[in-house]
């Protein structure tokens, strides 16, 4: 990863709910950049993220008011901030390597 994709990617990530960790994208702001994309250079070169990556609350959310029956509501995973920091930052770099079906929208800036 270069230092101006994470910074970038960083930019654009949405103010949203912090993971089980607790970790916001304030907090993530304040660290040193050089350091985070060291660490997340080292997961790409082990082949292998953290085990915390594992870790998340599945939330089902309704796809209408009003409705009691499970078919109708869809599964979001919630992960650390990191985590999905670290998502897009893949996405990003794999979007003109790897085609996508049309329903497969997590982390495209277009979708």
């Amino acid at each position: 990863m270069a230092l101006e994709e994470y910074e970038r990617a960083l930019q654009t990530a949405n103010a949203s709910s912090p993971g089980l960790d607790g970790v916001t994208r304030k907090m993530l702001r304040s660290l040193d950049a050089k350091v985070v994309v060291a660490r997340m250079n080292l997961w790409l070169l082990a082949c292998r993220p953290p085990g915390a990556f594992k870790i998340g609350v599945t939330v089902p959310l309704p796809k209408s008011a009003g409705v009691t029956d499970p078919a109708e509501f869809r599964l979001i995973r919630m992960q650390t901030m990191v985590c999905r920091l670290f998502h897009r930052l893949l996405g990003h770099r794999s979007k003109g390597a790897l085609p996508l079906g049309s329903r497969q929208k997590a982390f495209r800036e277009d979708g």
